[in-house]
């Protein structure tokens, strides 16, 4: 889910779509640990962090660059914590 959700940053509406669907079928007690783990992702991962910007194009397709700056490097967890 923390991934799907960065993904979905890009305001590519699949992925957004498939986000959003996957939220919504989740308890609301899946749906808090989520959130924990999605702000931490994003504090790391995020676009907004990594300097990366999408657009669409005039023929409807993403494009995103990624702005020449330092960024931090963070190990990838390759296991997602138990819920």
């Amino acid at each position: 889910m923390s991934w799907l959700a960065l993904a979905a940053e890009s305001g590519r509406e699949e992925w957004v779509k498939q986000f959003d669907k996957f939220y919504s079928f989740a308890t609301k007690e899946e749906q808090l640990k989520f959130d924990k783990m999605i702000r931490n992702y994003k504090s790391k991962f995020g676009m907004k962090v990594q300097r990366v910007t999408c657009h669409k194009t005039p023929k409807r397709l993403i494009s995103c660059v990624k702005g020449d700056y330092f960024i931090h490097k963070y190990q990838i967890d390759l296991v997602e914590p138990t819920l």
